[in-house]
């Protein structure tokens, strides 16, 4: 029988040897990690392939230039350097739309709240005028299927508008302003507020031309903007403007719409990795004229290439996917979009 001194003479060896076997195992798992770790410094593993899960997609039709003048292009960001991106980005399927019997009485029934009270003449199966026959003479065209528009008045020749006498403030105009697009339930749940422009306008010999301040400003032009999609904006096809904008000017007690346009396509959760284009590559496409120039108000053919990032662009017309693209901005409002998923994967 053990007595008690030998039992803890028993129970001091075996903790001993435990602890020298915990601490060898510990060891071993910490040399094996950072090994593996070191190795991964020198060596990282290369990634999975991009998923590419849509196959071939149906690459962007970019609208014509903004200008067919042959533009020479020089580096000019802060590094002196072009920015190194990932070699993969996102593609976001475009919910699809689907056909609705009910479609033309629906547009009927939202555009009567903003006054227009008879039913539209058809200009193709799913495209539809309405208009005012009498003073200030609006009217509308309004896609029955994609739900997009174009509002337009006759407020060049309105006095009310030219008066300039009760134009509301800014931020009185967004409100009337979405208050506008929420009646024919067109303001989308994706928009950012904190994104939305004014821009201020005089008219002047029946032509619209930027103003300086509210006090010479005849309309207040309302852009929104949608929120950033996988932590990279959105652009639209005449930047930096958007495709969901209205106009506002004098008229009545608080001012009026005399303006608005809207194309939207709703982005879906379903998205899929794609090769996408180097710095390089997409501003050698730039060079040779493969780009798009969606901006460009200056007269010298010379531009200074200021700022270089990713973004994707929502295109007027409805989409199938939404596409990122490479932008690149310059001097005198330059801005300059090259698809960036490699083309390979692209549909010519």
């Amino acid at each position: 029988m053990l007595t008690l001194h030998q039992a803890t003479d028993e129970i001091k060896t075996v903790l001993k040897w435990g602890g020298i076997l915990v601490a060898t195992v510990i060891t071993v798992l910490l040399l094996f990690n950072g090994g593996k770790m070191i190795k991964n410094i020198f060596s990282p593993p290369k990634p999975p392939p991009p998923t590419v899960s849509f196959g071939q997609i149906t690459g962007i039709d970019f609208p014509k230039n903004a200008t067919d003048e042959k533009l020479n292009y020089t580096l000019d960001t802060l590094s002196g350097k072009l920015p190194v991106f990932g070699d993969r980005e996102n593609v976001y399927e475009v919910v699809p739309l689907v056909p609705n019997l009910l479609a033309s009485k629906r547009a009927e029934e939202k555009l009567s709240n903003i006054g227009f009270k008879s039913p539209g003449r058809p200009l193709s199966e799913t495209l539809y005028l309405w208009e005012n026959t009498i003073p200030p003479f609006k009217k509308i065209t309004y896609d029955i299927l994609a739900l997009n528009f174009k509002f337009t008045s006759d407020f060049l020749n309105n006095q009310e508008v030219l008066s300039a006498n009760n134009l509301p403030n800014e931020n009185s105009s967004i409100s009337l302003s979405q208050s506008f697009l929420s009646k024919i339930e067109s303001l989308p749940k994706d928009i950012d507020d904190s994104k939305t422009k004014i821009t201020l306008y005089s008219i002047k010999n029946s032509r619209l031309i930027p103003a300086t301040s509210l006090s010479s400003a005849h309309i207040i032009r309302v852009d929104f903007y949608q929120k950033d999609v996988n932590k990279l904006p959105i652009l639209y096809p005449n930047p930096p403007f958007s495709l969901i904008n209205v106009s506002v000017a004098s008229g009545g007690l608080d001012g009026q719409i005399i303006e608005a346009n809207y194309s939207y396509n709703s982005i879906s959760d379903k998205s899929a990795t794609y090769p996408i284009k180097t710095t390089e590559q997409a501003f050698s496409e730039l060079k040779d004229g493969k780009g798009y120039i969606a901006s460009y108000y200056g007269s010298d053919k010379s531009i200074l290439i200021k700022n270089v990032y990713l973004s994707y662009y929502m295109e007027e017309k409805p989409m199938k996917y939404l596409i990122p693209i490479i932008v690149f901005e310059g001097n005198n409002g330059f801005y300059g979009y090259v698809q960036a998923v490699t083309d390979e994967w692209v549909n010519k």
